[in-house]
């Protein structure tokens, strides 16, 4: 057995868990996952698991990395018509899909932030010519015309076209929504509760495998897994 296969929890356990590595964020992703011992978190400075939001959970906060503040309107007004708050539950707004979008064009998507900037200029361009305002000021009539012809590739001033900054923004919307919670959308796991994914299982018995069977609902994160298993290499 490895020196990671067991882990602490009495008293001094944080201190034996900071002493092989793992952070503070990792800690409280135990504390989560798990719902560890409250005498583990205390001894880590932290709050018990269930005094603790998702966000705080996974480390996250609404800091804007990405967006200037007209960009940012524009973004969380353009998403709000993509996936509406409406009768079947909410939406792009309380997804937080925004702070995707805004924390992936600051790392893994660094290489579409060019194409974010010149375009949302350019929606906010087309709706002053068409209706007389920037996007996020415009009705959601307006908005949903705007939109619409910007996805038929009417709209000019877009770089390369309209179509391609529509099927772009579109799928890092759905990734947003519907992605895990650890990368900054699907906020308090609106996306999956949505479609009744019930998030990540440790296990997955027999039983769930039968088709018309309702699975609980875990609600928890990969991230919350972080440390907990480790990918064996090697023969033996």
């Amino acid at each position: 057995m490895s020196d990671d296969a067991q882990v602490p929890v009495g008293r001094d356990g944080c201190s034996e868990l900071l002493r092989r590595g793992y952070s503070r964020r990792q800690i409280l992703r135990f504390g989560v996952a798990a719902i560890a011992l409250p005498t583990l978190l205390d001894a880590c400075g932290g709050q018990s698991p269930h005094q603790m939001t998702l966000d705080q959970a996974l480390g996250l906060n609404d800091n804007v990395e990405t967006f200037s503040s007209g960009q940012l309107r524009s973004v969380r007004a353009v998403l709000a018509r993509l996936i509406p708050t409406d009768e079947n539950g909410p939406g792009a707004t309380e997804a937080k899909v925004w702070r995707y979008i805004d924390r992936a064009l600051a790392h893994d998507y660094s290489e579409l932030k060019p194409l974010y900037t010149a375009n949302l200029a350019a929606l906010d361009k087309y709706s002053q010519q068409e209706h007389g305002h920037v996007f996020a000021d415009l009705s959601g009539t307006e908005q949903d015309s705007v939109l619409t012809a910007v996805e038929a590739g009417h709209a000019t001033g877009f770089t390369p076209t309209s179509t391609e900054f529509f099927e772009l923004i579109r799928e890092h919307a759905l990734e947003g929504m519907f992605g895990d919670p650890y990368h900054g959308g699907n906020a308090n796991f609106v996306g999956w509760n949505l479609i009744q994914f019930p998030g990540i299982l440790d296990v997955n018995p027999v039983a769930y495998q039968q088709v018309g069977v309702a699975i609980p609902v875990a609600n928890r994160s990969v991230a919350q897994f972080d440390g907990m298993f480790q990918l064996q290499t090697g023969g033996g």
